[in-house]
């Protein structure tokens, strides 16, 4: 498994391939989570190409960055929503969250037990997760010249075991990115026409798996012990009323 960086995710996102990746995930988001409104949006790992179409719709859309990653203000243009955490102990209370969306993180993660828990242990009761992983059966999860080709991939039914394990239980798996995984002009000039394929073929070839679960609430994983550790707050004035210590 290789390691990525933060300036290696936006460089990616920046590209004409990054940016038709981040289009047809966005738009499978935006299906999934229709209605948002009024509700607390979470993004864990490098969230952020996939939270600005709810920044108008909710009370509150927040970046959690792992501290493993470099800080970075988000959004760029208006009052920061960012927090760097620390992935065993979110500084989120307990039953908090309406909706978590993880995005190159868990296929990174070496603390995958305790990011999960975290994430059941933050989300309120029937709330809401989507996991995006990298699907070990495809073309992209062998190729390094994207950040899904260089964490843990996983297949449908691994991920759905992790899901039920960890008191998750799976509404959908989506595949998607029939396209191939290279920064090539006729690639990127046709990106639909490649999704209308895989959509023909039931998304069976798709490079990445979008599942999205609820939480139970007869979930197994109690509030983990209180820790002194405090989140590193990238502007304490906007996120203090966002963001609390763990209860």
């Amino acid at each position: 498994m290789m390691a990525t960086t933060t300036q290696y995710l936006n460089n990616f996102y920046q590209t004409p391939l990054g940016k038709g990746v981040a289009s047809i995930i966005n738009n499978v988001i935006g299906g999934l989570w229709s209605k948002a409104d009024g509700q607390t949006i979470v993004g864990t790992g490098h969230a952020h190409p996939y939270l600005t179409q709810f920044l108008c719709a909710t009370n509150q859309t927040l970046l959690a960055i792992p501290q493993k990653s470099n800080a970075q203000c988000w959004p760029t243009n208006d009052n920061n929503s960012a927090v760097v955490i620390d992935e065993t102990l979110w500084p989120f209370q307990t039953d908090s969250i309406d909706k978590l969306v993880m995005v190159h993180h868990l296929e990174f993660s070496v603390l995958k037990s305790k990011l999960l828990q975290q994430a059941w242990r933050t989300l309120k009761p029937n709330g809401e997760i989507i996991i995006i992983v990298p699907n070990k059966n495809s073309i992209w999860s062998r190729s390094s010249r994207t950040p899904f080709g260089c964490g843990h991939a996983y297949t449908e039914y691994q991920m759905e075991s992790i899901l039920n394990n960890y008191g998750f239980e799976k509404i959908t798996a989506i595949k998607t990115l029939m396209l191939p995984p290279y920064h090539h002009s006729i690639i990127t000039k046709n990106i639909l026409m490649f999704e209308k394929i895989n959509n023909f073929c039931h998304n069976i070839f798709g490079g990445i798996i979008i599942f999205k679960a609820v939480k139970q609430v007869y979930g197994l994983y109690p509030p983990p012990a209180q820790h002194n550790w405090m989140p590193q707050i990238l502007n304490p004035v906007n996120l203090s009323s966002k963001v609390t210590k763990d209860a």
